[in-house]
C-alpha cells in the first residue's frame, strides 16, 4: 500500500488516496497454521501467509480415516462380534494411510499434504518462480508406476491416492523472451493436416516395405500401417520384440527410450541399468521413473539432442504457429519440435494439432525413428 495525496490538474483540488501495489510473483511464506483439525470423516485445513504481499494460501488436510481411540475400561464400549474377547485386534491395520513425498523443486515449488488415505482425493499446488514456467509434473507410486494427475486450474492438480506411497517431482524451465517459432513463417508454410504416424506422409522419404517372407512378429501383419518401419527398426538392432510379438500399441517408456537411443548412437548397453547410466551421462535424462510413459514433446527433444550428439549439421526449423495447440508445447521443447516438423519427423492431426503431451506407442516410435534416421 502507498498512502498519499493527489491533486486534480484542472481544479487543483487535493484528495487523500491509498494505492494498492500488486504483489510480485515471489512469495515469502511463514509456517503453516492449522485452522481446522481433521476428523475421521471431515477434512481440516491449514494456512500460511506471505510476509511480502499478505497473500494467504489455504490447503486442505485430508480426513484422518482413523477412529478416535476409545477407553478400554468403558463398559458401554461395543465389542467386536468376530472376537468378543479382544475388541481391538492389534493384528489389523489401523488405517490405509500412505506417505506423499515432495522432491524439492528448482525455480518453483510444490505443496501437498504429507500423507493421505487410499482413495481420497489429494490436491497438489505447483507454482513457478518469476521468469519460469512449469515444464512437467510427475507423480509415481513406490513401484514406479505413474499416478494420473488432473489439472483443475490455478496451478493445481488433483489425484486419487493409491494404496502405496507417492513421490512427486516438478520441473520448471525459463520462459522464452522471444521465439522465432511463434512468428508466421516467411515461406507461408502451413501445418501438416494428417496424423503423423501414417507412412508416406512425407513424399520425399521412401518407406521400407515388408514382404510376407520378411514378416518377423506375429502381431505385425504385412498390412499393418507401420510394418515396414517396425521391420527396419528390428533388423537395424534398435527395437526388439518378446516371444515373437512386437506389441505395436504398447506405450513407450523412458527405459525403452534410453536403450534405443543408446543403440542409435553406437553404444551397446548390456542391460537397462547400463542404458539408464548412459542417458544420465549424455544429458538425456536424470534417470528417474524408467517406467513412466514418454510424451511426444519428450521424444522429439530426445531425438533433437541425439542428432547433435551424433554430429548432425541439420539445423532446419520452421514455424509452429499454424498448429492450433502450438502454445502448449513446453518452452524447453519448442526448438526441438520446430526442427522435427521442419524435417518431416512429426506432423499433426487432421484438425491441425501437434498433441505434444500425448504418449507415444511403440509403432509410432518405430515410424519416427525411421524418419529421424533418414534426415540426420
Amino acid at each position: 500500500m502507498i498512502h498519499g495525496y493527489v491533486e486534480c490538474s484542472r481544479c487543483h483540488e487535493t484528495l487523500e488516496r491509498t494505492i494498492e501495489i500488486p504483489a510480485s510473483n515471489r512469495h515469502s511464506y511463514g509456517d503453516w497454521e492449522v485452522t481446522k483439525e481433521p476428523t475421521e470423516t471431515e477434512p481440516g485445513s491449514k494456512q500460511r501467509k506471505c510476509s511480502v504481499c499478505n497473500y494467504v494460501e489455504t490447503l486442505e488436510i485430508p480426513a484422518t480415516g482413523v477412529t478416535t481411540p476409545e477407553d478400554p475400561d468403558d463398559p458401554n464400549k461395543p465389542t467386536d462380534p468376530s472376537n468378543p474377547s479382544n475388541p481391538s485386534d492389534p493384528s489389523k491395520p489401523e488405517s490405509n494411510r500412505f506417505t506423499i513425498t515432495l522432491v524439492k523443486a528448482t525455480n518453483g515449488y510444490l505443496s501437498a499434504p504429507t500423507s493421505a488415505v487410499a482413495g481420497n482425493r489429494v490436491t497438489l499446488t505447483v507454482r513457478a518462480d518469476s521468469g519460469y514456467e512449469l515444464d512437467s509434473v510427475i507423480a509415481t507410486r513406490s513401484n514406479g508406476k505413474a499416478v494420473n494427475l488432473n489439472g483443475i486450474g490455478s496451478d493445481q492438480y488433483t489425484f486419487s491416492m493409491p494404496s502405496s506411497n507417492v513421490e512427486i517431482r516438478a520441473y520448471f524451465t525459463r520462459k522464452a523472451t522471444s521465439s522465432a517459432t511463434d512468428a508466421p513463417s516467411s515461406s507461408g508454410s502451413t501445418a501438416v493436416s494428417r496424423w503423423d504416424p501414417v507412412p508416406g506422409q512425407n513424399p520425399t522419404q521412401s518407406v521400407p516395405r515388408l514382404g510376407a517372407a520378411g514378416q518377423t512378429f506375429g502381431d505385425i501383419p504385412v498390412s499393418h500401417w507401420a510394418a515396414g518401419e517396425i521391420n527396419w527398426a528390428n533388423q537395424a538392432g534398435y527395437m526388439n520384440g518378446s516371444q515373437g510379438r512386437f506389441n505395436p500399441d504398447g506405450t513407450m517408456t523412458f527405459q525403452q527410450l534410453w536403450m534405443i537411443l543408446a543403440r542409435l548412437t553406437g553404444s551397446r548397453p548390456a542391460n537397462m541399468e547400463d542404458a539408464r547410466r548412459w542417458a544420465v551421462v549424455e544429458g538425456f535424462a536424470e534417470g528417474f521413473n524408467p517406467n513412466y510413459p514418454v510424451a511426444r514433446h519428450q521424444l522429439v527433444t530426445a531425438l533433437y539432442r541425439c542428432a547433435h550428439l551424433m554430429g548432425s549439421a541439420n539445423n532446419a526449423t520452421t514455424s509452429l504457429a499454424g498448429y492450433a495447440d502450438s502454445r502448449t508445447v513446453p518452452a524447453s521443447a519448442r526448438s526441438a519440435m520446430a526442427w522435427a516438423v521442419a524435417n518431416g519427423i512429426v506432423g499433426g492431426t487432421s484438425d491441425g494439432r501437434l498433441n505434444p503431451n500425448a504418449t507415444v506407442t511403440r509403432a509410432q516410435f518405430a515410424v519416427l525413428l525411421y524418419r529421424f534416421s533418414q534426415r540426420v
